[in-house]
């Protein structure tokens, strides 16, 4: 029992050490927005940023502010909370969002808001778009995936499931990549609404997200602390990082900006040097756990459970 005890502790520490190790200050950090309530996800249109979130099962809100003015606005638009939004790839001068939330999916269009309930209730965690169509992915527990194709009007024509909870979808180059519990795949962009997926099964993890920067790579993130690449479109890959001794962290999301990765690592933000990967911890305690990073004007912005919208500098 003692011994085990020890184990235990050991792989405790070990693991502390690995979230812990190099802890810097945070430079110039800077608070835009504060609500009541999580923030999920961030983008921004210029100088312009918009934030969705929410209480799971109690509210779904949208907030709205812009960097050089301390104005901001809140707005409840569902009754769930919104997990992910997406700006429309539109050359009209109305700009289009559409996003995805719990048992959830809708659409921003001339201000005025069509939130869609699912019949099924799977969470739906982001949303891609791609020849016409749009791809939202979710699930509902580990062993449940969705995607779901959809129209700009948010007309439902093709529905695929999974027996894997799906974290994210995202158009890169010429494929659509999906993720989540023990799921890599990908398909090609370029065929119809339903899709041929293809398994990547090089490296097995939970994956929790995935970027792309055209001269670095496609990288992908997995719960276990591992980290992938490929620069020849997937079809190759490599690991950058491996998994912790635990096989567990609190690592929530990935990018990559200004030639550093970082990583949402619990309230703290993890940073490391493409090219030399050596993880700094920022430490941010106090702010509330990080659910996005978002990288814009050489600054990394970042929304939290606690309700805050901050950014800093590094």
């Amino acid at each position: 029992m003692i011994a085990h005890l020890k184990m235990l502790l050991c792989t405790f520490l070990i693991f502390s050490c690995y979230a812990c190790d190099k802890e810097v200050t945070p430079q110039d950090l800077q608070v835009h927005f504060e609500g009541s309530v999580p923030l999920k996800d961030l983008i921004f249109e210029g100088e312009d940023w918009i934030a969705v979130g929410g209480e799971t099962f109690q509210s779904g809100i949208i907030a709205k502010g812009n960097l050089t003015t301390t104005e901001s606005s809140i707005e409840q638009i569902s009754e769930r909370c919104i997990n992910s939004i997406l700006q429309h790839d539109s050359s009209t001068t109305s700009s289009v969002y559409f996003t995805t939330g719990v048992y959830s999916f809708g659409a921003l269009r001339n201000g005025l808001w069509n939130i869609s309930t699912n019949a099924n209730p799977f969470i739906l965690r982001e949303i891609t778009e791609s020849n016409g169509y749009l791809y939202a992915a979710g699930g509902a527990g580990l062993s449940s995936g969705i995607i779901y194709t959809l129209t700009p009007d948010l007309d439902l024509v093709h529905t695929e499931d999974f027996t894997n909870d799906l974290y994210f979808v995202r158009k890169i180059g010429d494929k659509i990549f999906v993720g989540g519990f023990g799921a890599l795949i990908y398909a090609d962009n370029d065929t119809g609404p339903s899709k041929s997926w293809n398994i990547i099964d090089t490296y097995e993890d939970h994956w929790l997200d995935i970027e792309y920067v055209e001269d670095f790579g496609i990288v992908v993130l997995g719960a276990s602390g591992r980290i992938i690449k490929s620069n020849n479109e997937g079809n190759t890959w490599e690991e950058i990082m491996t998994p912790t001794v635990a096989g567990v962290t609190d690592f929530k999301d990935l990018l990559i900006y200004s030639g550093k990765i970082y990583l949402a690592c619990g309230e703290n933000i993890c940073a490391s040097d493409v090219n030399n990967i050596d993880f700094q911890t920022i430490n941010l305690a106090g702010m509330g756990e990080i659910n996005r990073l978002a990288g814009n004007n050489g600054r990394i912005y970042f929304v939290t459970d606690s309700g805050q919208m901050l950014s800093i500098v590094h």
